[in-house]
């Protein structure tokens, strides 16, 4: 029997192996197979925007050894940090305002003009716009508007993931009136630091705060 020569092991290539003058970005959410270059990290990005993740051994989707996964084209990028971007004004000022959408905005609006007693400012077939309305059209200050909505159906599911606070001048007194007349709360009202916050549902479940500034 002729003994044939032992081939030299040769090493696997890391998961992240990865080569990024090799990256081609693509649509977001396609997958593209390169070769194995330098090792990179589970968030690395490459040019062009590419981000690499976490992928099954080369064997298991039907790769060479060498081989890596390039996934999610297009969804890393570097975010300038503030200052960096000379000769650009900063467009973004704060928080202009919030919607709460509905099946129906008619299941909301008795509750949110009637009973909370917010000021409508506009008013749509579909949307109804809370706050203070400019002489030129628009809001002075922030806004919470209420509308229809084609895409939502029933209940919110997460109920907890975003809460709507409301400015009182008096959270107890309103707790009180707003308990008399049938409103459910989930919290009385209690102080948070310079806060004295009182928590309600509204009839689709929705949260609502109601926040009163209190010294500390």
């Amino acid at each position: 029997m002729i003994e044939r020569p032992r081939q030299p092991a040769v090493a696997k290539p890391k998961l992240w192996d990865f080569n990024p003058q090799q990256a081609r970005a693509r649509s977001p959410g396609t997958a593209e197979i390169v070769p194995a270059g330098p090792a990179l990290g589970p968030s690395a990005c490459a040019p062009g925007g590419a981000r690499l993740r976490r992928s099954p051994a080369s064997h298991d989707h039907g790769g060479c050894a060498g081989e890596a996964i390039l996934l999610n084209i297009g969804n890393c990028y570097n975010r300038p940090t503030p200052g960096s971007r000379k000769g650009v004004n900063d467009m973004l000022k704060g928080l202009a305002g919030a919607t709460i959408w509905s099946e129906d905005l008619n299941n909301l609006l008795p509750f949110y003009r009637d009973l909370l007693g917010l000021k409508v400012a506009y008013e749509l077939p579909d949307f109804v716009g809370f706050g203070e309305r400019a002489a030129s059209g628009g809001y002075t200050g922030a806004y919470l508007g209420l509308g229809t909505h084609s895409e939502v159906k029933g209940k919110p599911s997460d109920q907890y993931r975003h809460m709507v606070g409301l400015s009182s001048d008096g959270v107890d007194a309103d707790f009180k009136r707003l308990t008399a007349d049938g409103v459910e709360f989930i919290e009385q009202p209690t102080d948070y630091g310079g806060l004295r916050i009182a928590t309600l549902k509204d009839p689709e479940g929705n949260i609502i705060q109601l926040l009163q500034p209190v010294a500390t």
